[in-house]
């Protein structure tokens, strides 16, 4: 071998090695905590519109598996909720009262499968165009904000963070297919 092709697998190895050692870390540690604390509970709400049972169903299933506790599903009122404390986190699941009032000329632009994620504080919004949006919004989130990995589907092809928190960075993601539709039928 020529020291140009041995070269060249060194660089190959430390970028298989870099990322292996970035899937495995899970992302930064830096950020509003939400979850189990050193045996303090935070109080989780998952208030959601009347076409968003189903992704805040999903939602409410994996962040309790990584909690440890299942967050309590509210089905949107219409009401407005009294601000988050440091006690307490509130996420938004589809076109809720409240994500309406904030979001609805950024939806109304929007593709129909697009969504928007927005994390402010203890307030987290996740919401689409039409349901399928939303429920893609909620996938979007459990894996860039919570670390689960969908590699199949099934219980075998889902990979969850360990530890009982989930770090919160401000985020504000909106999120278009490169095609006009994400579903395909025949």
């Amino acid at each position: 071998p020529t020291r140009r092709s041995s070269d060249l697998m060194k660089v190959k190895k430390l970028t298989m090695l870099f990322g292996v050692l970035i899937i495995l870390s899970g992302g930064g540690v830096s950020g509003r905590l939400i979850g189990v604390e050193m045996g303090k509970n935070k109080k989780v709400e998952i208030i959601f519109s009347a076409n968003a049972e189903k992704p805040a169903k999903f939602l409410q299933q994996y962040v309790g598996k990584i909690l440890g506790q299942s967050p309590a599903l509210v089905k949107d009122a219409g009401y407005p909720v009294a601000g988050a404390d440091e006690d307490r986190v509130i996420f938004y699941i589809g076109r809720t009262k409240q994500t309406d009032k904030q979001f609805a000329d950024r939806l109304k632009k929007l593709d129909r499968d697009g969504f928007i994620a927005v994390v402010d504080k203890n307030h987290i919004y996740l919401c689409g165009r039409e349901p399928f949006g939303t429920f893609q919004a909620v996938r979007y989130f459990l894996e860039k904000e919570c670390g689960v990995r969908f590699c199949m589907p099934g219980k075998l092809g889902t990979i969850f963070p360990k530890g009982k928190k989930i770090v919160l960075n401000p985020m504000d993601a909106t999120v278009e297919p490169d095609y006009k539709s994400r579903q395909f039928s025949g």
